[in-house]
């Protein structure tokens, strides 16, 4: 079976391979028709050549959460077609294939899905599914509308019709919440934690939002794992503008993370 496959899987080649493979000379094509590896190695070396191995790194690197031709994918079908594409190309460890995977969402999912946590891709996964429904609710479009288009609950629709309860709302909570829109800490501030990378204050940054101190962020709060469900919670009243802001957060904290592994 082995060498008849050699001369069977010619006669199924179908548009682009088939007229490849006929283009061949005689005595190539017997060549290939040996065994199944032999035809299998010419398949490979005109199709699968260097130049096409570092398009498709490159495509599993830039693989994007709902790109185009994916407008409808969920959270989890984003996570297993781009580690899919990841395992295809690289050998990566389970912590790069989650700051892979994390690098093609978008930038809210971060504080919701709290990958610096994870050591095994698995645990990723898991999260994902978990807290699907609340992914989709946080996408501003749901199915990749047209940039023009507002959503009718976008707190900036100037014709939502619970903008201006939930502003009232909002002005009613008064001392509760802090600047930044996020709610004033649940925990004593802790400035003996003091980050061995660069700290929140020394990049501008925000104070950390579990204990309010200023010298380490939120992922190395000894009050985070406690404080993470309400920081959820929280994550849905924000607005737009306090989302970029997180992003920005994360983005910064993410990036000393990424120069401390390449450092080592």
């Amino acid at each position: 079976m082995f060498e008849q496959l050699g001369a069977l899987v010619p006669t199924r080649l179908e548009g682009i391979a088939e007229k490849w493979y006929y283009s061949l000379s005689a005595d190539t094509r017997n060549r290939l028709e040996d065994n199944w590896d032999s035809l299998r190695q010419g398949i490979c070396e005109y199709f699968m050549n260097q130049t096409w191995m570092e398009n498709q790194k490159i495509k599993a690197n830039l693989a994007r959460y709902r790109e185009t031709g994916h407008g409808r994918e969920s959270p989890s079908e984003y996570f297993i077609r781009k580690l899919e594409l990841l395992q295809l190309n690289f050998n990566y460890t389970d912590r790069e294939l989650i700051n892979q995977v994390m690098a093609g969402c978008p930038a809210h999912w971060t504080p919701i899905l709290t990958p610096h946590l994870f050591h095994h891709i698995e645990q990723l996964q898991a999260a994902v599914k978990f807290h699907e429904d609340l992914l989709l609710r946080m996408d501003p479009f749901k199915y990749n509308e047209p940039s023009n288009f507002q959503p009718r609950f976008n707190p900036r629709n100037p014709f939502n019709q619970f903008r201006n309860q939930r502003a009232t709302a909002n002005l009613g909570e008064g001392n509760s919440r802090s600047t930044g829109g996020l709610p004033r800490p649940l925990f004593p501030k802790d400035d003996s934690n003091v980050s061995k990378r660069a700290t929140p204050e020394s990049l501008n940054k925000r104070p950390c939002r579990h204990c309010g101190s200023a010298k380490h962020w939120d992922y190395e709060c000894k009050y985070s794992r406690r404080g993470e469900k309400a920081a959820r919670a929280n994550l849905v009243s924000l607005d737009e503008e306090d989302l970029e802001e997180q992003a920005s957060y994360d983005e910064t904290y993410y990036a000393l993370e990424s120069d401390e592994e390449d450092f080592h």
